[in-house]
């Protein structure tokens, strides 16, 4: 997974030839913790088909704002430069999965 910031989102997630997922998240969630692992494996089984991001809400000033980031953790998914689809929440495995399937 890449870590996303204001300064690369443009270049790794924006203008990615594949399908891209951004994990926005913070330290202190805890439904961040309990997910984030679950979205890294997905990152590591799907590396050939969409490109992953994570967005630590703490360090990154605009983003989060950008896209309206209210609460955490919140995946967007982003094709074509333009985010497609929104998980908030502890979402499951297979609701990741769904989402991503309608990006291919």
């Amino acid at each position: 997974m890449i870590e996303i910031t204001d300064d690369n989102f443009q270049e790794e997630i924006a203008q990615a030839a594949l399908p891209a997922v951004v994990d926005f998240w913070a330290p202190w969630c805890g439904p961040c913790r309990a997910i984030g692992p679950m979205v890294e494996d997905i990152a590591e089984e799907f590396a050939e088909k969409a490109v992953f991001g994570s967005c630590n809400c703490d360090e990154v000033a605009d983003l989060p704002f950008d896209y309206n980031i209210r609460n955490l953790p919140t995946i967007l998914f982003f094709k074509d430069g333009k985010v497609q689809a929104r998980l908030v929440g502890n979402v499951t495995r297979e609701e990741i999965l769904a989402e991503l399937g309608k990006l291919q």
